[in-house]
């Protein structure tokens, strides 16, 4: 089984602390993937009837300041002189739950999503249409439905409204990557994400910032609430396990995720 729980160490997240155990107890390798991700392998050879894998993580996160849109950088142009075809290949193409489709085209005519004066505007106005044109619905779909899914019936849950975003993106040439994580939820904010559960998001590459996320789901660039676990080119690329079981019967999965600001210098605590 391949395990992607350990939060990611880079743009202003620092990992201070970071356990993996399992039960039965399992041996274990870490390893980076291809997208910079810290991944575990785990093998378990005895028979079991459950399997317990909890992590926990302690991470420090640097509040940035306020994002604001700056004219002279958001422009078609200077987006276009910042695309390596090369590094951002996997960024910019179709994978398994990202496609382009006539369906995809339809909706976007009909919900009035286009191309605006620069990519970063655009990304933000395509988002907010997003939250406004589908409705969280908790069932409607699964971790193997395509963005083709909530196209037709415009319900759906996170995965599918950051699947649909990325294909907008990369519609309009604009280097797109899924992001799984965590929201931390102080009970105050009017998000649609349920507590206990897991996210997931958009970052796109903006001119002369790098990599800026945005949360359609919740109509709202990612802040210093989000706990970035992994990336890649769909949810195909991160799925926090992924593994192979032996026997008969069958099988569920139930997850819990507790997100919480210990102190200042230990902001927040990731358990799941």
């Amino acid at each position: 089984m391949s395990v992607r729980l350990h939060p990611r160490q880079d743009k202003g997240q620092c990992v201070q602390d970071f356990f993996l155990q399992t039960e039965p107890v399992s041996s274990c390798v870490s390893y980076v993937d291809s997208f910079g991700n810290i991944c575990h392998l785990l093998d378990i050879l005895q028979c079991h009837d459950e399997l317990v894998v909890q992590s926990s993580a302690e991470l420090e996160l640097v509040v940035q300041p306020a994002f604001r849109i700056d004219p002279e950088f958001d422009t078609w142009d200077m987006l276009a002189t910042e695309v390596n075809l090369v590094w951002h290949w996997d960024y910019l193409g179709e994978s398994k739950y990202v496609r382009q489709s006539s369906t995809l085209e339809k909706f976007m005519n009909s919900c009035g999503i286009q191309k605006g004066v620069g990519p970063v505007s655009s990304m933000i106005e395509a988002a907010y249409s997003l939250f406004h044109h589908f409705s969280y619905e908790r069932g409607s779909t699964d971790v193997n439905s395509s963005a083709e899914a909530i196209l037709q019936t415009r319900r759906g849950v996170c995965q599918d409204y950051t699947h649909v975003l990325l294909a907008i993106g990369r519609h309009w040439g604009i280097p797109s990557r899924y992001v799984s994580g965590y929201l931390r939820l102080d009970g105050s904010d009017d998000f649609q994400t349920p507590v206990g559960e897991s996210h997931c998001w958009v970052e796109f590459l903006q001119p002369r910032h790098g990599w800026i996320g945005i949360d359609p789901t919740n109509k709202t660039l990612a802040d210093d609430r989000y706990v970035r676990v992994a990336v890649g080119r769909d949810y195909a690329d991160v799925p926090p396990t992924k593994g192979i079981v032996f026997g008969a019967g069958q099988s569920s999965v139930d997850v819990q995720v507790v997100v919480e600001q210990k102190s200042t210098n230990f902001p927040y605590q990731v358990e799941q």
